[in-house]
């Protein structure tokens, strides 16, 4: 004996069907996506610190643009000390405790998960400030001066001594 169906059941059949090829065809495109993502981070980059001795570490200054391909990638960066390590507190900023570190930063696409990794060193690089001021000293007032007042980008102000 053969079974019929009802109108609607083939067609909610037919359109599970297609919504089921739909998604299929979509979650192969995005694999075939995220199969032509390649990343290729450079091995060492320096980081100079801005005039708030802070700097966010961004994939543009991880990134080689000559051998990374990775259409329509979408980037999240990680700071640690070392490869797998984990990740500052700060991250992605580095700041002034970071200074003279080599560090270690991985580079995500968030859609296909593909990762590389680069090495950062963190530089000061604002020279400091020195303050002078128009004074006249004996010979002997000069075991008392102080010198001139210098402040430096990431350091506390200092008199800068003499010897």
């Amino acid at each position: 004996m053969k079974t019929s169906y009802p109108p609607f059941k083939h067609s909610l059949v037919t359109g599970l069907l297609t919504f089921f090829t739909i998604a299929v065809t979509g979650f192969f495109g995005t694999l075939q996506a995220q199969a032509n993502c390649s990343l290729a981070c450079t091995e060492m980059t320096q980081i100079s610190l801005d005039g708030n001795c802070d700097t966010e570490v961004t994939y543009d200054m991880m990134l080689n643009a000559q051998m990374t391909s990775c259409p329509g990638g979408s980037f999240e960066v990680s700071v640690m000390q070392y490869k797998n390590g984990p990740i500052l507190p700060s991250s992605p900023f580095v700041n002034k405790e970071h200074v003279n570190q080599t560090l270690t930063v991985e580079v995500m696409d968030m859609h296909s998960r593909n990762k590389c990794w680069g090495k950062i060193l963190v530089e000061d690089k604002i020279p400091p400030a020195i303050y002078c001021q128009d004074d006249t000293l004996y010979c002997y007032e000069m075991r008392n001066y102080r010198g001139p007042l210098a402040t430096d980008n990431c350091q506390k102000a200092a008199f800068l001594h003499s010897s």
